[in-house]
């Protein structure tokens, strides 16, 4: 992506745990091993909580080689939402409006020329359909830019996305891509059945993933789920990485 080639992801980071057991400090350490393990350039972390935990984890990416970092502006400490580490310098940039309930949710940079979106959608109705109907009225404003929108999105195509399971925003995450925007993941694995979360009940869901609108899609060299970080209890997702 860009003129040097460069490597995104995104993990959603199960909010770092407390900020003072040794079982939450020893995890956080596994959330640092992990992503580093990544290989990406810049990685966007989904649930992050801000204030000590958070803290503390950006402080061991820190040690791992990410000096930069966006963190929202004015996130109240017990919610959870986006922030970036790189190990480059980050551009902020801000959408033209953000979402209407807890803007700390959605986190905008540029990387190598791309407008970068960063996101951490609400679970539950009816903050799922408030945060997606934000999310198609930006997008058809940044439709003929080039963007990346990567994130935890809590919602996929039912019965595809989940084997079993019929996501409440599937008819937002289909207008997503009726307005040009890639879902990266399936464009390159049409046939595949894959999951980023498990929930307790060993059913699987695809709720994290990146797109790209039509004039960032052809830059994309490849995109993969990293299963280690939830494989090895760090996370209980796993990452989508993005090479450009």
């Amino acid at each position: 992506m860009g003129q040097t080639k460069t490597t995104l992801a995104t993990l959603n980071l199960q909010w770092c745990g407390d900020p003072v057991t040794a079982e939450a400090r020893d995890r956080r350490a596994k959330l640092a091993e992990s992503i580093q393990q990544l290989g990406a350039d810049t990685v966007v972390l989904t649930e992050y909580k801000a204030g000590p935990s958070g803290e503390a984890l950006l402080a061991l990416l820190r040690q791992n080689g990410f000096a930069h970092f966006l963190v929202p502006e004015h996130m109240p400490r017990h919610k959870l939402g986006c922030a970036v580490a790189s190990r480059w310098t980050l551009t902020a940039t801000s959408p033209a409006q953000k979402p209407p309930t807890e803007p700390w949710r959605v986190i905008s940079f540029m990387q190598q020329g791309i407008e970068v979106h960063g996101m951490y959608a609400p679970a539950t109705a009816p903050a799922i359909f408030d945060f997606w109907n934000w999310l198609l009225d930006s997008a058809a404003i940044w439709k003929d830019r080039p963007v990346l929108l990567m994130g935890d999105f809590n919602t996929g195509i039912s019965l595809i996305d989940s084997a079993t399971y019929q996501f409440a925003a599937h008819d937002h995450f289909v207008a997503l891509q009726a307005l040009g925007f890639v879902d990266l993941w399936r464009r390159q694995h049409s046939e595949v059945r894959d999951y980023t979360w498990y929930s307790s009940a060993g059913n699987g869901f695809r709720l994290d993933h990146a797109f790209a609108s039509p004039a960032a899609a052809s830059a994309v060299a490849g995109v993969w789920l990293d299963h280690a970080p939830r494989l090895s209890g760090a996370s209980d997702h796993s990452a989508v990485v993005v090479a450009g």
